[in-house]
């Protein structure tokens, strides 16, 4: 059975439990009452079975438990009954436990005080028809309520500190997974750093030779077309090399459903209560631009949500031949700053520059303004 059948069936079964408790001990008073000479009046069975029949709302509604069994005893008591059977006893702690269990402030002091009267009533009064001490009729009330109230309290305390304990153990291994993960991206950004530099090196060398080698030899000779050929098909490897080393320090985004593109920026924007405007034609700008672009408009986004709320927010892309322009600006001032840790900003720039772009972050008319720009052609021999 599944934790979705279990979590229900979990939560009804202390209401279950007093229904069945109650319907045991209301049998049990009824079977000491009826035939029995001291229990003659016509109202003990029915005063019996309602303070009995308090134990049912023990847990759902410890107050109306409390008031419903203060009633029935003294309705107990009224009835000219001249003793205190067990199963009185028993419907007193349960409901007393039940009130310290699950109620806290005025709720729990009516409660407490309700109880108390009617147990002083019952004892007073049967004790009295029999004779006993001034300790069994002033005395015990206080007692036989403080004690099961008391404890009842106990329980209430250890369940919110387990309950705090649960919250704290979520907590951490939330932070747990959230520094695992970062250590992971981490990871994979110095892993990414480190074939970048050996590989990227390495062949930075192979092209600036084999164009140093063409430059030597005559254009007519075949060698020269071979040798560009090297060179260009290594300028290609190196742009290549760039990009994928990229999604290698961007694999953990890959997977965030949150993650807009150039198509969804638009509701994306709205969505975050900014407003979206757009320069020239957007199609045609190359797949892993336009996801970089997105991602930082989101981070500038994001940003000013966090750093600005309730500023008003203009995100802008203007298409130009040879570049794509991204800019989010907002109205609202950062305190001291940039604010916050910075690393937003890191990816921000590590992104711009893997696709050979510039880009600037500052105070811009009383808010902020995030602005990149993308090279949209070769920008030349990254040799």
């Amino acid at each position: 059975m599944t934790r979705a059948y279990l979590g229900p069936m979990l939560r009804r079964a202390p209401l279950v439990i007093d229904v069945v408790v109650a319907l045991v001990l209301v049998g049990c008073a009824l079977a000491s009452t009826i035939g029995a000479a001291e229990f003659s009046h016509p109202f003990v069975d029915a005063t019996v079975a309602v303070w009995m029949g308090a134990v049912a709302f023990r847990t759902r509604d410890p107050l109306v438990a409390a008031v419903v069994a203060s009633v029935g005893a003294a309705g107990y008591a009224a009835a000219g009954a001249t003793s205190t059977p067990l199963w009185s006893f028993v419907a007193l702690l349960l409901v007393a436990f039940g009130a310290g269990a699950g109620l806290r402030g005025v709720r729990l002091v009516g409660a407490a005080l309700a109880l108390l009267a009617g147990v002083y009533v019952l004892q007073v009064v049967t004790i009295g028809r029999s004779g006993g001490s001034f300790g069994d009729e002033y005395l015990s009330p206080p007692i036989l309520v403080a004690a099961p109230l008391v404890a009842g309290l106990l329980v209430q305390r250890w369940r919110e500190r387990a309950a705090q304990l649960r919250l704290l153990t979520e907590e951490l291994e939330t932070e747990r997974r959230r520094h695992v993960e970062l250590a992971v991206h981490e990871e994979r950004r110095r892993i990414a750093r480190e074939l970048h530099d050996v590989i990227s090196h390495s062949v930075s060398s192979m092209v600036v030779q084999a164009g140093a080698a063409a430059s030597l030899v005559p254009e007519q000779d075949p060698v020269a077309g071979e040798l560009r050929t090297i060179r260009a098909t290594g300028r290609e490897a190196l742009t290549q090399l760039r990009r994928q080393l990229g999604l290698l320090r961007e694999e953990g985004d890959l997977d965030d459903p949150t993650l807009p593109d150039l198509a969804a920026l638009p509701a994306y924007v709205e969505s975050a209560g900014g407003r979206y405007r757009e320069h020239g034609d957007l199609e045609g700008v190359p797949e892993e631009i336009g996801r970089a672009a997105a991602r930082v408009v989101r981070e500038g986004v994001v940003n000013a949500q966090r750093h600005a709320a309730g500023a008003a927010v203009e995100v802008a892309l203007a298409r130009r031949p040879d570049e794509l322009e991204v800019s989010i600006t907002d109205s609202g001032g950062r305190p001291g700053g940039v604010g916050g840790t910075g690393y937003g900003l890191r990816g921000v720039q590590e992104r711009v520059e893997l696709y050979d772009g510039r880009w600037r972050a500052g105070p811009h008319e009383g808010g902020w303004r995030l602005c990149a720009v993308f090279p949209l052609v070769d920008t030349g021999d990254p040799a």
